[in-house]
């Protein structure tokens, strides 16, 4: 770049210059700038819009899920016996239950050894558990009642049974040490067999490791509780399973079995869940509120606070309100009870646009038919699908704020191909106007230099009085 003083003319030509080339970039420069203002205004708006509108559309998600109108309330006239839980699937009305027996896991007790430590004898235990078979070896190097307990749940890890040392009292003031095996599972297909290998030569007699048989011939181990299933009477029809949590009677139904006694009858009651129903109401304006305060905020024009919203005037914001509000309150073909959203008490605030719920109406409405509210939002021309089918052609991947953000981004980079131009301009323009200023400081130089001498020439002739002013 040229650059120079002002020797000649005593000018301040980079100052000159820089003065003029910034007074030439300063109405482009704003201009450019308040367009990338605005731009970058509309994309933080229709950034929000869009987030307001995907989850909104979120929340309409479960409305548009026919299954979360169908959830079941369930009462007992007694909780002592049953415990009960419901699926959509579950039928409506009553069920009597009477728990006959719980299922039950089955316990083996050895007998008394006077301490864990004491030795058991040598050999091999074959446990059959269920399906599962289970080998255990015991050698003479650990063959303590401890190391029986050890060594049989090391084998049996995972197949459904666990040892276990008790210490009781002998009747005479000190202790004796019982080894106690247990099935993990209840119910009688778990049920546990123990065949012995004894290195003494008997399997069958009570010294030695045979002391801990236990099979159809074989008792050396006591049953002090026997492996049952459960039995229930469902409506007078007998029901036998392995486990006291039954789910597979009654399709949507699981009982879960607290106590026994065949006298006593449980009687369930299963209804629609109103107020499961009526929550999904009150989600959904919950949700519908949340967004339109979103979007009030960025259409807003506040006089009193001179605040304006980011997306004031916005065609695109407007339309999607328009479309919101004719699908709203569209008449539903999809039900006979309810065919407007003001059947289920929602009404509009006129000056907010929020939603808000009359409990009263509401209730009316599900006294009526919980199936209905479901239709209304679920059913195949329901609420729920046709507002997020509106939302969808707005933030969709080929929707209408995708397609403006796009178009505003091509703005932005056209921004900044401006700038590049100007950039270039202004350059161009510091050049020239250097050179010109140059030139004319030389000038002004050689008139200087020419004014000096031809003072100095007068000044010499004979005769002449020169005087140069100050």
């Amino acid at each position: 770049m040229l650059t120079s003083t002002g020797i000649g003319s005593g000018i301040d030509i980079d100052g000159l210059v820089s003065s003029l080339v910034s007074a030439e970039a300063a109405p482009t420069n704003n201009r450019l700038n308040n367009l990338e203002t605005q731009f970058q205004t509309n994309l933080s708006g229709l950034g929000q819009f869009s987030s307001s509108l995907a989850t909104f559309q979120t929340a309409l998600d479960a409305l548009n899920n026919l299954d979360n109108f169908q959830n079941r309330s369930t009462s007992l006239n007694n909780s002592d016996y049953i415990s009960v839980s419901t699926t959509s699937d579950a039928p409506l009305g009553d069920i009597d239950v009477i728990v006959e027996n719980l299922a039950k896991v089955q316990k083996l007790q050895s007998v008394d050894f006077t301490s864990s430590a004491e030795s058991v004898g040598t050999g091999s235990l074959t446990i059959i558990a269920g399906t599962d078979i289970i080998a255990v070896d015991i050698n003479s190097s650990a063959d303590s009642l401890a190391d029986v307990r050890d060594a049989i749940n090391s084998a049996a890890s995972g197949k459904g049974i666990q040892a276990t040392i008790i210490n009781v009292d002998d009747g005479f003031g000190g202790t004796v040490s019982r080894l106690q095996i247990t099935t993990t599972e209840t119910g009688v297909n778990a049920s546990i067999s123990i065949f012995v290998n004894d290195s003494d030569g008997n399997d069958t007699d009570t010294n030695g490791l045979s002391r801990l048989a236990f099979d159809t011939g074989t008792t050396n181990m006591t049953q002090t509780q026997a492996a049952e299933d459960a039995v229930i009477q469902i409506d007078g029809q007998q029901v036998t399973r392995s486990s006291n949590i039954i789910d597979d009677a009654i399709d949507g139904v699981t009982f879960t079995l607290l106590d026994e006694d065949v006298l006593e009858t449980t009687r369930v009651t299963v209804n629609f869940d109103e107020a499961s129903a009526k929550a999904q109401v009150s989600a959904f304006t919950g949700a519908y509120n949340n967004m339109i305060t979103v979007i009030k905020g960025l259409l807003q024009v506040n006089v009193e606070t001179q605040q304006v919203g980011l997306l004031q005037g916005d065609s695109t914001v407007k339309t999607f309100e328009r479309l919101l509000r004719e699908n709203l309150f569209a008449n539903s073909s999809d039900t006979v009870s309810i065919s407007n959203i003001t059947q289920l008490g929602i009404n509009t605030d006129p000056q907010t646009g929020h939603l808000s719920v009359d409990s009263e109406d509401l209730d009316e409405a599900a006294l009526l038919n919980i199936q209905d509210i479901g239709q209304f939002f679920a059913g195949d021309n329901g609420l729920a699908g046709r507002l997020s089918a509106v939302i969808e052609d707005f933030i969709g991947d080929n929707g209408s704020i995708g397609e403006r953000t796009k178009s505003i981004q091509a703005g932005v980079d056209d921004l900044d191909d401006q700038r590049d131009r100007l950039n270039l301009r202004l350059i161009n323009l510091d050049r020239r106007l250097r050179q010109n200023f140059i030139a004319m400081d030389i000038l002004v130089g050689q008139l200087n230099a020419v004014s000096g001498f031809l003072t100095q020439q007068l000044a010499n002739l004979p005769g002449s009085v020169f005087r140069r002013d100050n």
